[in-house]
């Protein structure tokens, strides 16, 4: 047991802290690819053959986080400045190619300043996004293609050939002023600064990394949300038929399509009665717009709102399993890219026992330190002074006392009787 002393400096304070020093007794748990412990728990998850709680048990997370802190998030940091890098020249690009003369051939395009400008940002997109396609390649070799299938690693791919789809159109010229160029590239545009939340979530514990969110409420909606559009599709049928004779002068209902857009305005939005005053048939159009709002607008919107509300919270409360998780995945990702050179060079990077310091949850004013680490990052109003960990390490803590207390009044009653001086 180790005690450690700190003084009030700054205005804050603290008293005397207990640091317990524990060891991973599991030899070669920070080993490189199978023979450690992060790869095939993680194939195991993948599986579904065991449960996300493993990634928070002690030894599993003081293993995540000596390969992290030692050389996964200098790495990590590298990774991301190549990302900034093909981020930031894409973007020069869209600015340059939305003034850009489409007319132009690409040896016209290279006379000027402002085309060599476009192609050279063009150049250093895609060779920024070369490191990025490696470790893909190496991802799908190593996890095969059902354990890599996933949201990321699809938003990933699609990056991959959007970037390459635009670059081949653009510099051969092909269909350069269509509008499927420009669809890529703004497709592109949405999901690089979409890739930026894989960075969030491993850097930093947080609860707002939006992709895992919203997958996580899409997951428990869907089935919600699908019959919402079949709903708002039958609707849309019925409104596209009563407006059959006023087409003409009301486009929002002109096509089945037309109407299921107008009815999602409305859900969105509300409207005015005077477009089914105006209509052949106002009775039966203004009850049924009545009817609509009803079902959709007060009914299902309400029920979608409670089941996502109830998904958040879920997902508020499960933030440091993925957070480890995330970081257990990105490891094993660099792990199996890294070159053998480099593993030989660093021996420390791999003891044979990992060993750690660990603040006694007893110590530190009776605050529970894992709760304090799986709030980091947290609400204010989720503080660790507001978390009822510190009440249950109160509570144990009397529980083992009173029960000491009663095995001692037990050995004073059994002296008691070997004396004959109880019954």
């Amino acid at each position: 047991m180790i005690i450690l002393w700190a003084q009030m400096k700054g205005g804050h304070w603290s008293g005397m802290v207990e640091v317990e020093a524990h060891v991973v007794n599991i030899r070669n748990a920070v080993a490189a690819d199978d023979e450690g412990l992060l790869k095939p728990l993680l194939k195991r998850w993948q599986d579904e053959a065991c449960s996300q709680m493993v990634f928070g048990l002690p030894a599993v997370r003081a293993v995540i986080n000596f390969k992290w802190d030692r050389w996964a998030r200098p790495l990590m940091i590298i990774e991301f400045g190549c990302y900034v890098v093909w981020l930031l020249a894409f973007q020069i690009f869209l600015l340059l190619f939305q003034e850009e003369d489409l007319s132009k051939s690409l040896l016209e395009l290279l006379e000027s300043p402002y085309g060599f400008a476009i192609l050279a940002s063009e150049a250093v997109a895609l060779l920024a996004m070369v490191p990025f396609v490696y470790l893909e390649v190496c991802t799908v070799i190593d996890f095969g293609p059902s354990r890599w299938l996933s949201t990321w690693n699809l938003i990933n791919l699609i990056t991959y050939i959007l970037q390459v789809a635009i670059d081949v159109m653009h510099v051969g010229r092909l269909y350069v002023g269509s509008e499927t160029l420009s669809l890529f590239i703004a497709a592109q545009c949405l999901l690089l600064w979409l890739r930026f939340q894989f960075f969030v979530r491993v850097f930093q514990p947080t609860k707002n990394a939006f992709v895992d969110t919203l997958q996580s409420i899409l997951d428990d909606v869907k089935w919600s949300l699908l019959f919402l559009v079949l709903t708002m599709w039958g609707f849309a049928g019925a409104f596209y038929i009563l407006f059959r004779e006023d087409q003409a002068e009301f486009e929002e209902f002109n096509t089945i399509w037309h109407s299921w857009l107008t009815l999602f305005s409305f859900m969105m939005t509300g409207f005015e009665f005077g477009i089914f005053y105006d209509c052949s048939n106002p009775e039966a159009a203004t009850i049924l717009m009545v009817l609509y709002m009803f079902v959709v607008a007060v009914i299902f919107l309400n029920l979608l709102i409670g089941i996502m509300a109830d998904s958040w919270k879920t997902a508020k409360e499960n933030e440091g399993l993925r957070f480890l998780t995330s970081k257990a995945g990105v490891i094993d990702e660099l792990e199996y890219t890294m070159p053998r050179w480099l593993k030989r060079r660093n021996p420390g990077w791999y003891p044979p026992y990992v060993h750690i310091l660990r603040v006694n949850p007893e110590s530190a004013d009776e605050v529970e330190m894992d709760s304090m680490w799986t709030r980091h990052g947290a609400h204010p109003g989720d503080s660790i002074l507001n978390d009822k960990s510190e009440l249950n390490v109160k509570l144990t803590k009397l529980g083992k006392q009173l029960q000491a207390n009663q095995i001692m009044l037990h050995e004073i009653k059994a002296t008691l009787q070997q004396n004959g001086l109880a019954k």
